[in-house]
């Protein structure tokens, strides 16, 4: 369903006028309204958040912090979830045509898609009820890590919940190059099998920057007052394995078959929690 709803979308950002737009969105709304009853496995803990707001959904303000194409945006202001802006540092993003539209199905005036520099986020402090970055902190600087959290903590309300979800160093598989424990090797003879592998070793130095889980836990706790580690929860529920393909799909069943076992699941699941992309929600 997600592989159906990505690619209309992707006709949809070519729209090159009102009528195609309308046309294109229709397309897109259709696959995004049939995944109501079965929504999309990595978006399962955003819309869990965002149905416990009280308020009404087009009141819910939310970021999409490092948008990205602005999919998961489209995809939510779909279900309803219209009051939403992301932003990217990407300056070859079509931010532009995102906005020409969304002004168009929405009949809005104000722009919701904005490049900036990775630093200060351009809005004010307390303005946001939800936050979310999708497997964008791996790919932040050392230069503006810091002020990636301080900025969340300051745009996001305090009645509000920020969602993070973070590929880092711990896990065997690395999904960017594809490639199994390579990145636990020192940096000079993990940078030579890259090469040899054909990876874009320069493209990667500036790029991606995996870390501990617990760097990410002990930022949750500089600058804000809770946290919560959703990791082992998601191991525990129920999974969608078509996410997944080739040895990815087996480890993950093998990993549903441990975390499940009486008594010793619990264990494994503690353990095993450390070994996937980290889940979290806090609050101020």
């Amino acid at each position: 369903m997600w592989k159906e709803i990505a690619k209309n979308f992707h006709i949809l950002v070519e729209s090159r006028d009102k009528q195609e737009i309308i046309r294109n969105w229709k397309n897109f709304n259709f696959w995004v309204q049939k995944s109501r009853k079965d929504p999309p496995y990595h978006l399962d803990k955003i819309l869990k958040l965002l149905k416990s707001r009280k308020e009404k959904k087009h009141l819910i303000r939310i970021l999409d912090h490092g948008c990205g194409s602005a999919l998961t945006c489209f995809y939510l202001s779909s279900l309803g979830y219209k009051n939403i802006l992301g932003v990217d540092v990407n300056k070859n993003r079509k931010t532009d045509q995102l906005n020409k539209i969304y002004k168009t199905i929405f009949q809005e005036k104000i722009d919701h898609f904005f490049i900036y520099d990775g630093g200060n986020l351009p809005f004010e402090q307390n303005s946001f009820d939800i936050i979310y970055s999708l497997q964008v902190l791996e790919h932040v600087s050392p230069k503006w890590i810091n002020k990636y959290y301080s900025e969340e903590a300051r745009v996001i309300k305090k009645s509000g919940t920020v969602y993070h979800q973070v590929p880092h160093i711990l896990t065997p598989f690395e999904t960017h190059t594809k490639t199994w424990l390579i990145h636990y090797l020192p940096r000079k003879i993990k940078e030579n099998i890259y090469k040899k592998l054909g990876q874009p070793v320069e493209k990667l130095k500036k790029h991606l920057f995996l870390r501990s889980p617990f760097f990410h836990k002990n930022q949750l706790k500089k600058y804000f007052s809770n946290y919560e580690d959703l990791t082992l929860q998601r191991l525990q529920t129920k999974v969608d394995f078509t996410y997944y393909d080739g040895p990815l799909l087996s480890l993950r069943k093998m990993l549903h078959i441990l975390v499940a076992l009486p008594i010793l699941g619990k264990l494994f699941g503690l353990i095993i929690a450390n070994l996937v992309m980290l889940e979290t929600k806090s609050s101020k």
